[in-house]
């Protein structure tokens, strides 16, 4: 098994094909979106980054049997390749000379690993099978320990990435990095769990950190408030005063000022010690945004608006899976890109979001002249309506002023929202579109919005 951030899982992913380039690899995911983008966004990347590239097959539930059958006789018959897939090849797959299983995700249902392993080596064939996991998910291991079935931990030293790219973190060798730099002693090749502690004392320590930052923030914030005001008072004081304020009053004043000036200095300094401590705690993190797979991949998506789809569907389903997490490479980061300006590859998908953008234009200017109308007609002629009649009415109005209130909101919140948190919302809508709590007219606009 290889633990690495969920972050670098790509480039670990591709790393180990590369390897196994001349076999064939079957790849396990959680969820059949999850291997669809794999399947849309690795030949690209392996390309981009001169890595040997193996025909990529995905195969899940969701297909017609005629054509599972049909791409499974291909995969068989090639001497390499990778097959995408879900927990529907674990059982009753029977074929021969698999050179690796991968499993991407580890199962929702720890049984299953026994089985997605089991798909090579097998009739006396030999046969790897590795378990790629981040550290939320290094439970599987104990688990496994418990069920006697041993795993043993691996090393990338042997594995290599073109162009020079760094080979991803994994968390032993992580923790080495981190124990050296706090003057400890470790070993690369010591158990994952033992190295696991470090990474999640350094993640708890990263979060109250994050705490501290953001209450540091809101106690400069609140002093400098309340310094202007003392100021202000005091000068509003003077100029309304004709003989001019007692000096007793004038030096009692002052001496707050000088108080609270201080303080704000004092927190201002301990706010930007913070802030350099925050710039150290953030050099993985960037170094995973920064890795050439991670940005080969974003290049890749920002080029068709239906592969940003797909991405955020894979990752509304991994977060069913398992909960909330990271998903970095999906995410984009400001300023890479304008996602109102971003057209489908397909030309019948672009057709349709031109044909809702046209619809939702013709809504807006409809809804402007009814208003404009309402507006000339005054209040008398609403009088003359039944009473249930404007009872309904004043329920549309008010839904919309909600509306209206919702969309301002999210364009006041706009330039502070990180690009996770807008996928989330987006998923939120259309959770609330479902439940038939929104119209969908209602869910365009606010999404077009986000």
């Amino acid at each position: 098994y290889l633990v690495v951030d969920y972050g670098y899982k790509p480039a670990a992913l591709l790393a180990v094909l590369s390897k196994y380039s001349d076999k064939r690899v079957i790849v396990f995911c959680i969820a059949r979106v999850i291997a669809e983008y794999l399947g849309a966004v690795l030949p690209a990347v392996s390309q981009a980054l001169e890595m040997p590239q193996a025909k990529v097959t995905v195969l899940h539930g969701k297909m017609s049997q005629t054509k599972r059958d049909r791409l499974l006789k291909g995969f068989a018959k090639g001497k390499s390749g990778v097959l995408l897939t879900t927990d529907l090849c674990a059982r009753g797959l029977d074929l021969s000379d698999i050179g690796l299983v991968m499993q991407y995700d580890p199962p929702l249902e720890p049984a299953m690993f026994v089985h997605r392993a089991g798909r090579t080596a097998r009739a006396g064939e030999t046969g790897d099978a590795i378990a790629l996991l981040s550290p939320s998910e290094c439970g599987l291991i104990e688990y496994l320990h418990q069920q006697n079935i041993a795993m043993q931990p691996l090393s990338l030293d042997g594995f290599s990435m073109s162009n020079g790219a760094p080979l991803p973190y994994t968390i032993p060798t992580y923790a080495k990095d981190l124990v050296d730099k706090e003057g400890e002693s470790a070993r690369v090749g010591e158990d994952a769990r033992s190295a696991l502690k470090l990474f999640k004392k350094r993640h708890s320590a990263s979060k109250a950190l994050s705490a501290s930052i953001l209450k540091g923030k809101r106690e400069v914030k609140y002093l400098t408030v309340k310094l202007e005001r003392l100021e202000t008072a005091l000068e509003s004081a003077k100029a309304k005063s004709v003989c001019g304020l007692p000096k007793a009053t004038v030096q009692n004043q002052n001496k707050k000022i000088a108080a609270v000036r201080r303080e704000v200095e004092k927190g201002q300094a301990a706010l930007d010690a913070l802030l350099e401590r925050e710039k150290e705690v953030q050099e993985v993190d960037y170094a995973v945004h920064s890795h050439p797979v991670p940005t080969a991949l974003r290049a890749h998506v920002q080029t068709d608006r239906g592969l940003v789809d797909l991405g955020q569907r894979a990752y509304v389903a991994w977060l069913r899976g398992y909960g909330e997490h990271r998903l970095r490479y999906v995410v984009f980061k400001g300023g890479e890109g304008a996602m109102s300006q971003l057209a489908y590859k397909d030309a019948k998908e672009e057709a349709k979001r031109q044909e809702r953008l046209a619809e939702a234009m013709e809504r807006r200017a409809e809804e402007d002249k009814q208003k404009a109308k309402r507006g000339k007609r005054g209040r008398g002629e609403g009088d003359k309506k039944p009473p249930a009649k404007r009872r309904q009415d004043e329920r549309l109005r008010e839904k919309e002023r909600e509306r209206q209130k919702e969309i301002e909101r999210i364009e006041g919140e706009k330039e502070e929202l990180t690009d996770q948190q807008m996928i989330h919302r987006e998923a939120m809508l259309l959770k609330q579109l479902k439940r038939k709590k929104i119209t969908k007219a209602e869910f365009i606009e606010l999404t077009n919005a986000l």
